[in-house]
């Protein structure tokens, strides 16, 4: 297949599948050539550099995420550098956030006390931050997921609250 010493190997198999007939059916071949020489023993800083690589791609074209209360799909996007997704008029709720491939990255059960004002005032002497040049509120939740890759917010509003999920 590849020298023990090429640890890049893997960039030439892909292009090689884009230019067959079929590049779905080849895409699948490399990826299986590419984990099965992982698997080997001069395979493990191949299959680092790929994981590292593919997971790089993945952060520059964004990811794409679907935001969830009690378990049905509210809104979905993707999710890149600049480009947050954001959820308003959030109702207190079960709250997830999922990649699109189905796995949870994060989830919370968010109460009138995270979504609105007059509960936020009373619980966490929060203060707008009208004074700053941005004049944006100070978000009751703030947790990063994915290693801090995406973050997830929530602001709280009059009534109802706004959840917005970024990459830094």
């Amino acid at each position: 297949m590849n020298g023990s010493g090429d640890s890049l190997f893997f960039i030439r198999r892909i292009a090689d599948a884009y230019r067959q007939p079929n590049p779905g059916k080849a895409l699948k071949s490399a990826l299986s050539d590419i984990v099965a020489h992982g698997r080997t023993l001069h395979g493990e800083e191949s299959i680092w550099q790929f994981n590292r690589f593919m997971r790089e791609v993945q952060l520059a074209a964004g990811v794409e995420v679907v935001i969830e209360r009690d378990g049905r799909g509210l809104c979905h996007g993707l999710v890149a550098p600049g480009r947050p997704l954001s959820l308003e008029d959030v109702r207190p709720g079960e709250y997830c956030v999922r990649l699109s491939t189905g796995r949870v990255i994060w989830s919370a059960e968010l109460s009138a006390g995270h979504l609105a004002w007059p509960q936020v005032e009373q619980g966490l002497d929060l203060r707008l931050a009208a004074a700053t040049n941005d004049g944006a509120t100070v978000p009751t939740l703030c947790e990063g997921t994915l290693g801090g890759e995406l973050v997830v917010f929530v602001f709280p509003g009059r009534q109802l609250g706004e959840l917005k999920v970024e990459m830094p």
